[in-house]
């Protein structure tokens, strides 16, 4: 099992690089500390309090960081809290942390920023990168993450306030939900999973249960859609039925249900229909949905609870141990009180130390509603386009205002123009309207204004200007533009030549598809060369290294295929995956040419390099050779020779031949390159060697030896052949040499290429004290009983 340290202490400004890869540490929590207790709520406040032991901490005790960031791993995930209190006595050290993400937003704040028309993604980047601190490229605000799935397009006026209270804002502007762990914050639909991940049961994991209800309910809703389109009646709650006089409240909501208008064409947002009895129709079933999915006629149940993780009780000590997480739901059933409803938890308490939910808050409320609190009292203008309609109303309520609001100005007639002034005066006039049979303009300038004081200019030739022009419908026959440019510059379309750019993110420039870095230069270029990846160096500033593109056979332009390969500065191709703490681990290199081993590269010989085990299933053919990497000074090799022997195998200190026996390697042939010492043997063998009535040549055993072989299967007795001898009878002299007695007997068999000839037993050398008797002389071996365990050697003449 790997141990996961689970409370690591980092500096302040250590980076989110470093706080993955537990680099730069200063220590590792978990032996000093006595209590580390993790509190997740709903609204995203989450908090982390740990208890340190004084004489375990040590030195540690006073060197502590103020906004030092700790560690954890509890519920199969790592999170980071920043120290924002530490509170000292005699025996122990009390550390308050908030949750990292949480501090961050803290301190980014944002002067005058007004974002509009943007989803929960896009609005949350624009604040995070108009924030000062990520102007000034502070790494804390750098390294926050953002993100969203709400694809619903609002609007907001940020003004003088930290990113934290202005992303609480959001949550009612999109009515969503707000999510933060690790190093991201998200706006998001649902914080959690959306079917139960557990169930609560009373007299099965259930340890004690306080609810509480609210009764604040809703009987009926009258459905609105748009402009003055309602649903005939109110829809009331089925629970009328069986309860007439149930007390609740009657709500008006608001649906974008539409009926289509003949000549006009569909507007994003609105879901259409044809009739108005049918979009009447679609408002009831929309407000029954309210009732049978959103149970808004049910009280609201909160539950504070402790509860058992199943799988530390004996009885399921083999389930599968359950992570829960803030907003997860959960299937709470209590007969005795006749619950048996979905929950979701609002709010968990979780002992890092041993990593098990202390207690948890469930609620069948909106999580909506539960809004983040803001730490000061500034409230911010928000500022909410819930649609086009909505937009022109406003612009046209104010334009109107403004031209009531001008009744009681000055006119001035001349025989070739009109004018009306803010005063009596043409000279100390500063805002007028004039007049004359080539047009009008209005003016912010005074009578005789410069071009940029006219605000809005209609001349005889139909040419028309605006600052601002407010329409519901534009109808045009041709609208030309040059260049169409967001108000910050930062977006561009050429109108003229098709290029263009979104931020620096994604730009079209001289036919070349650019997706960039953040810091501004290219990342992944598409273009008539093939798919380009960069990178950036402060040395070499923007660095090719790879590309993906489109090749042929130059013999044969009809042969083609797609190359993945290095350009440029690329020195590797690299094919991996990512590990749970976010390393890159490394499966297979393939490396173009040689590199200095000063580069950092493990391989630095031009070739591939396969790190992890290989499985092939099939046949593999290879022209060059197979070259596998040794430890020693040279690699070993499979390879065809020029004579086209296949499968010449070479290995640098030696070759092995073997089997596995279940998950152990056996060794049945070992080559060695130099042979052990005492031996001397280049070739051991591990096994008997058959030959199926096939010739041994070129052994000539007068000047080999035999050695290391059984002379008998039964008793796998060895025997040492020290020498073949020829006497002057031209007898064969046989010697067994070191035979051991094996439970006080020896069976010894003739060797297999003399059976069935003539022999003599001529001498037996005992070594060491006992008494033997050969007790049996067969035809192919012979048997030795002793009185005793003994080693001896035996001599036998073979006729």
């Amino acid at each position: 099992m790997i141990h996961i340290e689970k409370l690591v202490l980092f500096k302040a400004e250590t980076s989110k690089a470093d706080l993955i890869n537990n680099k730069n540490f200063i220590s590792v929590l978990d032996d000093m500390t006595l209590s580390a207790r993790a509190k997740y709520t709903i609204d995203s406040g989450h908090m982390l309090y740990i208890t340190l032991d004084v004489d375990l901490l040590g030195n540690l005790v006073n060197n502590i960081p103020n906004h030092g960031v700790v560690k954890t791993y509890a519920q199969n995930k790592y999170d980071y809290w920043n120290i924002v209190n530490i509170d000292k006595d005699l025996d122990t050290v009390e550390l308050t942390c908030r949750h990292w993400c949480t501090e961050t937003m803290l301190s980014m704040f944002i002067v005058d920023s007004k974002p509009r028309n943007l989803n929960g993604l896009a609005m949350l980047d624009w604040l995070k990168t108009n924030s000062e601190q990520y102007k000034q490229g502070k790494q804390f605000a750098l390294d926050l993450e953002v993100g969203s799935n709400l694809s619903e397009l609002k609007s907001m006026n940020a003004w003088h306030d930290n990113f934290y209270n202005i992303t609480s804002d959001l949550q009612e502007l999109y009515g969503c939900e707000i999510k933060k762990e690790g190093f991201k914050v998200e706006l998001v639909d649902y914080v959690g999973s959306k079917t139960p991940k557990y169930k609560i049961e009373y007299g099965k994991n259930l340890v004690s249960n306080e609810s509480q209800e609210d009764f604040n309910i809703t009987i009926g809703v009258l459905t609105k859609g748009y402009d003055k389109l309602y649903a005939d009646n109110i829809i009331y709650s089925g629970k009328l039925k069986d309860n007439p006089n149930m007390r609740g409240q009657i709500v008006e909501k608001e649906y974008p249900v539409r009926v289509r208008e003949e000549g006009k064409e569909d507007e994003d947002g609105y879901t259409y229909f044809d009739t108005e009895e049918e979009a009447k129709a679609e408002l009831k079933r929309l407000a029954e949905l309210e009732f049978t999915e959103n149970h808004i006629d049910e009280p609201l149940i909160t539950f504070d609870t402790e509860i058992l993780e199943l799988s530390t009780v004996e009885e399921h000590k083999n389930d599968a141990k359950v992570w829960l997480s803030i907003g997860d739901k959960v299937a709470t059933y209590i007969s005795k009180f006749n619950i048996d409803i979905e929950t979701r938890i609002i709010e968990m308490e979780v002992d890092i130390l041993v990593d098990e939910i202390i207690s948890i808050t469930l609620s069948n409320n909106d999580i909506k509603d539960l809004k983040p609190p803001t730490l000061n009292s500034i409230k911010q203008e928000i500022t909410k386009l819930p649609s086009v309609e909505d937009v022109i109303i406003t612009a046209k309520n104010e334009s109107f205002n403004t031209v009531m609001g001008g009744f009681g100005g000055y006119a001035r007639h001349y025989p070739d123009r009109s004018i009306y002034m803010d005063t009596d005066d043409e000279k100390a006039c500063k805002y007028c309207f004039i007049l004359n049979y080539t047009g009008w303009f209005f003016s912010k300038g005074g009578v005789n204004p410069r071009p940029e004081d006219v605000t809005m200019v209609a001349d005889i030739n139909g040419n028309f200007y605006a600052d601002v022009i407010n329409t519901g419908t534009l109808n045009a026959d041709l609208i030309k533009a040059g260049i169409l440019k967001s108000l910050n510059d930062k977006t561009w379309i050429n109108m003229e030549d098709g290029s263009f750019n979104f931020a620096d993110a994604l730009k079209l420039v001289d036919g070349k598809l650019v997706f960039s870095h953040t810091n501004g230069s290219e990342g992944i270029t598409i273009d008539n060369g093939g798919f380009k990846v960069t990178t950036y160096s402060s040395t070499n500033g923007m660095e090719e290294v790879a590309k993906l593109i489109a090749t042929s056979f130059a013999k044969d332009r009809n042969q083609n295929g797609l190359s993945i390969c290095t350009t440029g500065y690329g020195d590797y191709v690299q094919i991996g995956y990512e590990r749970e703490n976010g390393a890159i681990r490394a499966a297979m290199f393939f490396v173009p040419v040689g590199v200095p081993s000063t580069a950092g590269l493990p391989y630095t010989d031009a070739g591939i390099y396969i790190k992890d085990k290989t499985f092939v299933e099939n046949l593999i053919n290879f022209k060059y050779g197979l070259y596998l990497k040794s430890n020693g000074t040279k690699d070993h090799v499979i390879y065809n020779d020029s004579s086209n022997n296949y499968l010449n195998i070479f290995g640098d200190n030696g070759i092995n031949l073997g089997f596995f026996n279940g998950d152990t390697p056996t060794n049945r042939l070992i080559l060695h390159e130099a042979p052990p010492s005492g031996t001397g043997d280049l070739i051991e063998s591990y096994g008997n060697w058959n030959f199926k009535g096939y010739t041994l040549h070129n052994l000539t055993l007068a000047n080999y030896k035999l050695a290391n072989t059984y002379a008998n299967l039964e008793t796998k007795s060895i025997a040492e052949v020290s020498a073949l001898e020829t006497n002057s009878t031209d007898n064969i002299r046989y010697i067994y040499k070191d035979i051991t007695s094996k439970d006080n007997k020896i069976v010894l068999n003739i060797p297999s290429e003399y059976q069935g000839r003539s022999y003599t037993i001529v001498g037996i050398a005992k070594k060491g004290f006992g008494d033997y008797a050969i007790t049996e002389e067969s035809q192919n071996r012979f048997v030795i009983k002793t009185d005793r365990e003994m080693t001896m050697n035996i001599e036998i003449s073979i006729e």
